[in-house]
């Protein structure tokens, strides 16, 4: 067996049971591998190619940044599901301006029962005195307290009208972003469920919208003349 190395002549201890083993030549640095003839130039044909064919690609310029801004968008997409939140946005304000007309109702009737306790204690007052004179005094602490009582409710219709205002429009910013969003669920749903909910959505709004415009107004003018012209008059 040839233990030499066909390069520089340097000779190596090699045997029948390294056949197959790779090994560089520490003289000349040539790659060898052991054959049943001996040493012999390690020249592998066969895997440059496979790899210079996986490498090739990478050599060209801007494909490499290319395919990362492509997954970078490819990501952000995902992550950004539009419909999902203009829906969740929309859902936000419309109950948020549903309920604020409602809580200064709440308010309102707070103040009505607080004149209502009132005159309660003033009435079991005049039970308890005794005196003329402490009798006309009660009596005029009470209509005063119901008379202040009455004007911080009428002030707070009033501040209700004003508020109504932006009430509705806080209300139409949220419808209209429901319907973008169920707009988007039916046009680009990825499946059945995201379609049917857009479609139940729309159909919905469009009721609402109906409902709103073709049912009869409501007269508030007169109502709105008796609150303003009640701050200014006693009780």
């Amino acid at each position: 067996m040839n233990n030499a190395c066909p390069e520089c002549g340097a000779v190596y201890a090699v045997a029948s049971k390294d056949v197959g083993r790779r090994i560089r030549c520490k003289k000349c640095r040539t790659q060898l591998v052991v054959t049943e003839r001996g040493l012999e130039r390690d020249e592998p044909v066969t895997a440059e190619p496979a790899e210079e064919e996986e490498s090739a690609p990478s050599t060209e310029p801007g494909l490499e940044e290319a395919s990362d801004a492509s997954g970078f968008f490819a990501r952000l997409r995902n992550l950004a599901d539009v419909p999902t939140y203009l829906l969740s946005v929309g859902t936000f304000l419309s109950i948020l301006f549903l309920f604020l007309p409602l809580l200064d109702q709440a308010k309102i009737a707070r103040r009505e029962a607080e004149v209502a306790a009132s005159e309660v204690d003033t009435a079991r007052r005049l039970r308890e005195a005794k005196a003329d004179d402490e009798k006309k005094r009660i009596q005029e602490i009470g209509e005063k307290r119901r008379r202040d009582l009455r004007e911080e409710a009428d002030l707070i219709r009033l501040s209700t009208r004003q508020a109504d205002y932006w009430n509705h429009y806080g209300m139409m910013l949220g419808v209209l972003l429901v319907a973008f969003g169920a707009l988007g669920y039916l046009t680009s749903g990825p499946t059945t469920a995201r379609r049917v909910v857009g479609g139940v959505l729309l159909c919905s709004i469009l009721a609402l919208i109906l409902w709103t415009f073709l049912r009869p107004p409501r007269d508030r003018s007169a109502e709105s003349t008796q609150s303003a012209t009640a701050i200014f008059t006693t009780h």
